[in-house]
Parts: structure tokens; sequence; C-alpha cells
């Protein structure tokens, strides 16, 4: 969306070949995309390997300039490295719709209460326009799958 906008979009993604993100331009590490875009925003499932994923480091890339976005899942940020980049001044601002814990308490309850924060209850999508989108949306799916005969 950002694309079609004019924006460019710089892409990291570890396991994915180079022609997979056609337009895009890729960059080698979690830190470099941080430090080359003013929104930085999460879309990786939790795993061992993505828990704490954004850390102090990419916080420290992505400036005080820098937004953050997360949707993916709450315990891919350590919230406590957010916190302090928030308190000094490090990161601009973060957008979060996922926590690790609902409802938010402890370091969640104090990212959900700081002025720099946005943070919705994981239905960031939701609005009077998106209902009937996504209704339609899922009509179409259940008529596809009744009518188009298995593989």
């Amino acid at each position: 969306m950002a694309s079609a906008l004019g924006h460019p979009v710089r892409v990291f993604d570890p396991y994915l070949p180079d022609e997979a993100f056609g337009p895009f331009r890729r960059v080698t590490s979690l830190v470099e995309l941080a430090g080359s875009v003013n929104h930085l925003s999460v879309h990786v499932p939790l795993t061992d390997e993505t828990r704490g994923l954004v850390g102090a480091d990419v916080l420290a890339a992505l400036g005080s300039s820098g937004h953050l976005v997360n949707t993916a899942r709450g315990a891919v940020v350590d919230r406590a490295a957010l916190l302090a980049a928030l308190d000094a001044g490090a990161i601009g601002w973060a957008s979060l719709d996922v926590l690790p814990f609902e409802p938010p308490a402890g370091l969640s309850g104090a990212l959900v209460g700081h002025p720099r924060v946005t943070a919705t209850p994981h239905i960031a999508y939701l609005s009077t326009a998106s209902l009937p989108r996504l209704r339609r949306y899922a009509a179409r799916r259940l008529r596809d799958a009744l009518v188009t005969p298995p593989a």
C-alpha cells in the first residue's frame, strides 16, 4: 500500500529469494532495514527465533523519528527495550496492535499508557467500513470452497 502511494518500500526476509520481493528493495538485516526506513512494520510469526527480534539494536537503528508498527505478535518486540527507547527519545513512537498478555500489565501496561504509543486490542482493522468487506470476503471464500471441486 505504501508503494502505491509513492513511498519507497524496503523488505527483509532471510528465507525468501530475491525474486520474491518484486520491485521492492531487499536489505540484508533487520538492523539495516530499521536504519533505512521511517516506519518499521513487523510481520512475522512468533517462534523461538523471532521472540525478542525487535530489540535495542533495531530500535536504535530506527532512530528518534522512527515509528515501530507491530501487528505480528507481542513477544516479537522486546518490551523493556521499547519502553527504554521511548523514554530516552531514541524512537519517535510505536503503534502496537498486539501485546504478549491481555489485559496489559507490567511492561505492557507501561507501554499502553505511554504518551507516544498507540495501542489497540489486536483489532486495528475494525471499522464500520471494514466489517462489510470482511463479511463479503468470508462469503466469497465460502462460495468458492463450495463450488470449486477439490484438486
